[in-house]
């Protein structure tokens, strides 16, 4: 993605991502072009260490609980570090509806749904990104308006296996509308 859309919207994602004083990571993604690399560390004097999350599977409640944002992501299961479709869509196909470049990769921290990742969709055919965050630190990924329903491809964390959940959210008119789909990452 940065390779394409050039420097100032690298210099955007970098500012919205890493002023948070947490986000950091690389992401590597394959184009046409050839292989894109992104680094985006913390503005923060304060160390750059990512906390650590214990991750472990949900309980059935969370599994199967509903979602009033239809997500899907296809294949399902996945393998870890692998490009896979995340799907959005409204129940109500007649709202106009926006929605921005990322997602939230979460995972179950015994008693609720943290963020360790944001999912950088594909949107401009520059390649996914996955950008590791610090669990609990607001990150931005700047929003711009892609029209729902969508499909764009996502490239899954390098996380180990186990159950997790993405986490999306679009915008009908003025009021946000979120939703999640359940993940399982296996073996690869």
């Amino acid at each position: 993605m940065i390779g394409r859309v050039g420097p100032v919207v690298a210099v955007l994602l970098g500012l919205a991502v890493g002023s948070c004083g947490g986000a950091t990571g690389t992401s590597t993604s394959d184009t046409t072009a050839g292989s894109v690399t992104a680094t985006i560390s913390s503005t923060s004097s304060s160390s750059t260490t990512i906390p650590e999350v214990v991750c472990v599977d949900p309980p059935e409640v969370e599994r199967t609980r509903r979602s009033e944002l239809e997500v899907a992501v296809e294949p399902n299961p996945v393998t870890a570090g692998s490009q896979v479709r995340l799907t959005i869509a409204l129940p109500d196909t007649t709202s106009d509806a926006t929605g921005g470049a990322s997602a939230e990769w979460q995972c179950w921290n015994r008693s609720s749904w943290v963020g360790t990742h944001q999912l950088v969709r594909d949107w401009n055919s520059g390649g996914a990104l996955t950008l590791k965050v610090a669990p609990g630190a607001t990150t931005t990924v700047p929003a711009i308006g892609l029209s729902v329903p969508n499909t764009y491809t996502i490239l899954v964390p390098d996380v180990p296996a186990g159950i997790y959940r993405i986490a999306d959210s679009v915008f009908v008119h003025v009021s946000p509308v979120g939703g999640f789909a359940i993940v399982e990452v296996v073996g690869g």
